[in-house]
């Protein structure tokens, strides 16, 4: 089965109803991946979305069913206290990290500064758009 890391812009993507993230959430639902996680990615997502441009747009319910189907499907793992400096954007840095600790497959991002990477360390990081298409 594969591995799968997911940034948190594709959860938030899914709650704000676009169809290719929502698509991750059922193939999550329906056991198609190893959802990878670590706190740090939960801690993250959770602080997005008390962001006020989402407070208006998801409801509370919708952003807590999603938080405990991450936190009930996902195989979590310990990060290192240190990292290192592979991405632009350090805030992105701990989803390479999870994904290399965990040998994941893939890495699934909107973030330019993740995608333009394209791989590190055995882990492909692709397009939600590529992603979906593999299991189609």
């Amino acid at each position: 089965m594969l591995k799968v890391v997911v940034d948190a812009n594709i959860w938030i993507s899914a709650l704000l109803n676009s169809n290719k993230a929502l698509e991750v959430v059922h193939l999550l639902e329906q056991d198609q991946y190893r959802l990878i996680c670590a706190e740090a990615l939960i801690s993250e997502l959770a602080e997005v979305l008390e962001r006020p441009k989402f407070q208006a747009r998801i409801q509370p319910s919708r952003k807590d069913s999603l938080v405990d189907l991450v936190r009930e499907k996902a195989q979590f793992v310990e990060l290192p206290a240190s990292v290192q400096n592979v991405c632009r954007d350090p805030k992105d840095e701990v989803y390479i990290v999870c994904a290399v600790v965990a040998q994941a497959d893939f890495l699934v991002s909107g973030d330019k500064d993740l995608l333009d990477l394209n791989e590190h360390e055995g882990v492909k990081i692709i397009s939600l758009q590529s992603f979906v298409q593999l299991f189609q």
